[in-house]
């Protein structure tokens, strides 16, 4: 009977996961209790990370997660304020006359939390039938 051989340890035993961040005024792991405990195969492991922002704008950072046979990088950002625009997808203007001008307001509202810029510019386009 073929017997196969095995290299490192096998895939089902508990691992420690360890998670190492680097130092950072904004973020923080909170350690849960068990957090010298080893996760078992397919088993969650929970860690907390505390955001202490001092600005309103974006943050990035990165935590580490290690194992005696692993190293996988978790990139953690935190989205500050944006400029949201608010508007109709679509335009409809009914017939008009030819040659003669029609209007139409257009509503835009800021439904973010920072202040937006904008222009708007249109292209003609014809649907009618140009032919005389």
């Amino acid at each position: 009977m073929p017997t196969s051989k095995r290299q490192g340890a096998p895939k089902s035993v508990p691992r420690l996961v360890k998670v190492i961040q680097e130092n950072s005024p904004y973020f923080q792991i909170i350690i849960p209790n068990d957090v010298c405990n080893k996760v078992a195969p397919g088993m969650p492991s929970l860690f907390r990370i505390l955001f202490t922002p001092e600005k309103n704008k974006d943050y990035f950072h990165e935590l580490v997660c290690v194992t005696e046979r692993e190293k996988c990088v978790v990139p953690v950002q935190a989205i500050g304020a944006r400029a949201l625009l608010d508007f109709p997808d679509q335009l409809y203007f009914p017939l008009c006359a030819i040659k003669y001008n029609s209007q139409k307001k257009l509503f835009v509202w800021n439904i973010g939390n920072l202040e937006a810029r904008f222009q708007f510019f249109t292209q003609w386009h014809s649907s009618g039938d140009n032919s005389e």
